[in-house]
């Protein structure tokens, strides 16, 4: 029988371990972004459709990462939903141009946020493996400030930590400007301890021999 410990236990051991920066919990992770995405021109449904909120790639293929992704048309950002096919993607019900967008028009594809570690508590500073360039950690607020104003594509330089809209109780770093081409980025953190559990076998009887 696997069993967790007790609610005093359990505080008794988060206390000890935040108490201090532990160096067992130390780890390193990286970071590999995707180069954005502007091949070829695009058409909107916004409804009617085979699939709702659809963008339609009328020449390309949109990448394997499309679904992680956001699309920038006439200036807007909006969230991808789904990667349906190698030419279809849909876009989030709170998120969309709210009406048709006439065939031929220009786009532009990203992805500015990628998921930390599962066991991910705080990090320090993010280095690209190139030494090329050093992203500085920045509020959410001037995150989306930047965001606001500038949507185009380069080598990142700011980044700033979030909850991943993707994966439920992850935690996420969001770059800025979004990545123009691919980038390795290192960093240091400390991990969440795992919560301790302790086995407990107590079925049936034992026999022991004297002196063994």
């Amino acid at each position: 029988t696997i069993t967790t410990l007790s609610a005093t236990d359990n505080d008794a051991y988060r206390e000890v371990t935040s108490a201090h920066r532990w160096s067992y919990a130390g780890d390193a992770g990286r970071i590999d972004t995707v180069a954005s995405y502007v091949t070829g021109t695009i058409v909107y449904d916004h409804t009617g459709g085979t699939n709702e909120r659809e963008v339609t790639l009328t020449s390309g293929t949109w990448p394997t990462w499309a679904a992680f992704g956001v699309i920038v048309i006439a200036n807007v950002s909006y969230q991808v939903a789904t990667r349906v096919s190698s030419s279809v993607i849909t876009l989030s019900a709170n998120s969309n141009p709210g009406a048709d967008v006439a065939s031929g028009t220009s786009y532009t594809l990203y992805r500015d946020t990628y998921p930390l570690r599962a066991d991910f508590l705080s990090m320090g500073s993010m280095v690209e493996s190139s030494n090329q360039n050093n992203p500085v950690f920045v509020h959410l607020n001037e995150w989306i400030e930047r965001q606001r104003y500038s949507k185009s594509p380069a080598t990142p330089r700011v980044f700033c930590i979030t909850s991943d809209p993707n994966y439920m109780n992850t935690m996420a770093i969001r770059l800025h400007p979004p990545p123009d081409a691919i980038y390795h980025y290192d960093y240091g953190y400390q991990r969440r301890f795992r919560p301790l559990m302790f086995e407990d076998v107590n079925a049936g009887t034992v026999t022991a021999t004297s002196g063994s």
